[in-house]
């Protein structure tokens, strides 16, 4: 697959329709070994009365969080787009080639359901 060595790629996700809370609602594989650098998450239909949808990202692979805390998206938020604050620890932010990265919706805004969850990931090839 050639050598991905100090090259920028993203990987996405989306899931296109309504979604609810649970784990590995959506989820990309390391095509290399790279370190995550940035992400980002946004919603075409929010629930609209009240709270917030709260989205945490994981390395399913290594079991750890890949955020310092869930990514929060009001459910008035406009445009509803968000960046993930990565966590502190370095080490956990290294993907070994692979690895299974998945996106946890860990709350959800109230009303009606919610659909179109795009998350986007900005890594660079070690």
């Amino acid at each position: 697959m050639g050598d991905w060595t100090g090259k920028i790629f993203t990987l996405s996700a989306t899931i296109p329709n309504a979604f609810s809370t649970g784990n590995g609602q959506a989820a990309v594989v390391a095509p290399c070994d790279c370190k995550l650098l940035h992400a980002q998450f946004a919603i075409e239909t929010l629930g609209g009365s009240s709270g917030d949808t709260d989205i945490m990202l994981r390395n399913d692979t290594d079991t750890v969080d890949l955020l310092s805390t869930a990514a929060l998206i009001d459910y008035n938020e406009d445009p509803a787009v968000v960046e993930g604050t990565l966590t502190s620890t370095v080490a956990y932010l290294l993907i070994d080639d692979g690895d299974v990265i998945e996106v946890d919706v860990d709350g959800v805004c109230g009303g009606a359901a919610e659909a179109g969850l795009h998350v986007n990931l900005m890594f660079v090839g070690m």
